[in-house]
């Protein structure tokens, strides 16, 4: 148990994460944000709290984001929207509120989206319509 370091952002090379199935706890560190070369992150099914990190979209080169069943807090940033590599998005069984943010929209490559078991309000942006590679969405 305990959190991730902040010493993670010196991986500078690092194209891979994969933190699953642990016991991480605490807030991701901002220092995530530096792994511009990162292209999975897959931090799913630990303790993680807090809110997703606004400069997520420094890792420009993601296709795979999964940072599922934590404990996750407030609105999905917009910023998401300009991870425009992302094919596969899930963030399922955290504390995940407000809207789905319309940016979402941009993410042509998107396949997969995946928010069940959150508290979102509001509609399905229209924009995700727009998404012609998309053949999953869940919500519920």
């Amino acid at each position: 148990m305990g959190p991730i370091s902040p010493h993670i952002g010196n991986l500078s090379f690092l194209r891979v994460l994969n933190l699953r199935n642990n016991s991480f706890n605490q807030e991701l560190p901002q220092e995530v944000g530096r792994l511009h070369r990162l292209e999975v992150l897959a931090l799913d099914r630990n303790s993680i709290g807090g809110e997703i990190l606004s400069n997520i979209s420094g890792c420009s080169k993601l296709t795979y984001l999964h940072i599922g069943h934590n404990l996750l807090v407030g609105e999905i940033p917009a910023a998401i929207g300009s991870l425009l590599k992302l094919k596969t998005l899930i963030f399922y069984n955290n504390t995940l509120n407000g809207s789905i943010p319309h940016s979402l929209g941009n993410l042509s490559s998107l396949e997969m989206i995946s928010l069940p078991q959150n508290k979102f309000s509001g509609v399905i942006p229209e924009t995700l319509g727009q998404l012609e590679n998309l053949d999953f969405l869940s919500v519920s």
